[in-house]
């Protein structure tokens, strides 16, 4: 039978890692964490920040947000079980060595920052990345309308504006990628061509612009 040096319970109590016994191993990868995580909270959509992007306010994404804050390593799982506007609970797993973890639950409270995420920024300015010119049939032109609109909320994009114009309409997109993915998935074959709009970090930025004709 062992007994822990720090705490003095046997194992026959608790399960013991090494010379210790898990609860002082728990209170040990517990001691030095910060009591607040600072989470950053776009004040437009509400989505939080999170190491891979901007996500709705959900428990993964939470815990993704509140490690990062807290500056956990790598040997720190954590899985958020619950959360209210002041804080989280959480339960964290720790690898302690050679495979052994230990597992401990805690509430962490948080304080939130408030900015713009990009996307929201890019809407209220206006930013586009492609033009795609639809010309054509009045219907079929608001029915392609239709379907790029819905493709673009769908993937994380948006329509900037759109300008009608006598022989059809021009539709300002934030994202040339998901404009890309559209036509290509649906097998439709505009002309392309590109207009230099800025540079960046030395590289040159083209908008795409797309003539389709319906």
């Amino acid at each position: 039978m062992k007994h822990c040096p720090t705490c003095n319970r046997s194992s026959d109590e608790v399960r013991f890692i090494g010379e210790f016994c898990e609860v002082c191993v728990a209170e040990k990868a517990s001691r030095g964490m910060k009591e607040f995580a600072t989470i950053s909270q776009c004040r437009s959509c509400g989505r939080i920040r999170t190491p891979e992007g901007y996500a709705e306010l959900d428990k993964k994404p939470l815990g993704d947000a509140i490690k990062h804050s807290l500056k956990l390593g790598p040997r720190y799982g954590l899985k958020v079980l619950e959360y209210d506007n002041l804080g989280v609970k959480v339960r964290f797993n720790y690898e302690v060595e050679d495979g052994e973890r230990v597992t401990f639950e805690r509430r962490v409270r948080f304080k939130k920052t408030h900015e713009m995420c990009t996307d929201c920024f890019r809407r209220r300015s206006g930013y586009f990345e492609a033009i795609v010119q639809l010309r054509g049939d009045k219907f079929l032109i608001g029915k392609m309308f239709e379907r790029i609109r819905a493709y673009m909320d769908k993937h994380g994009a948006f329509v900037a504006k759109a300008e009608e114009h006598q022989f059809g309409v021009d539709v300002y997109l934030s994202d040339k990628s998901v404009a890309n993915e559209f036509f290509k998935e649906r097998d439709l074959k505009p002309e392309r061509s590109y207009v230099l709009f800025g540079m960046k970090k030395g590289k040159r930025l083209f908008r795409n612009i797309y003539a389709l004709k319906l």
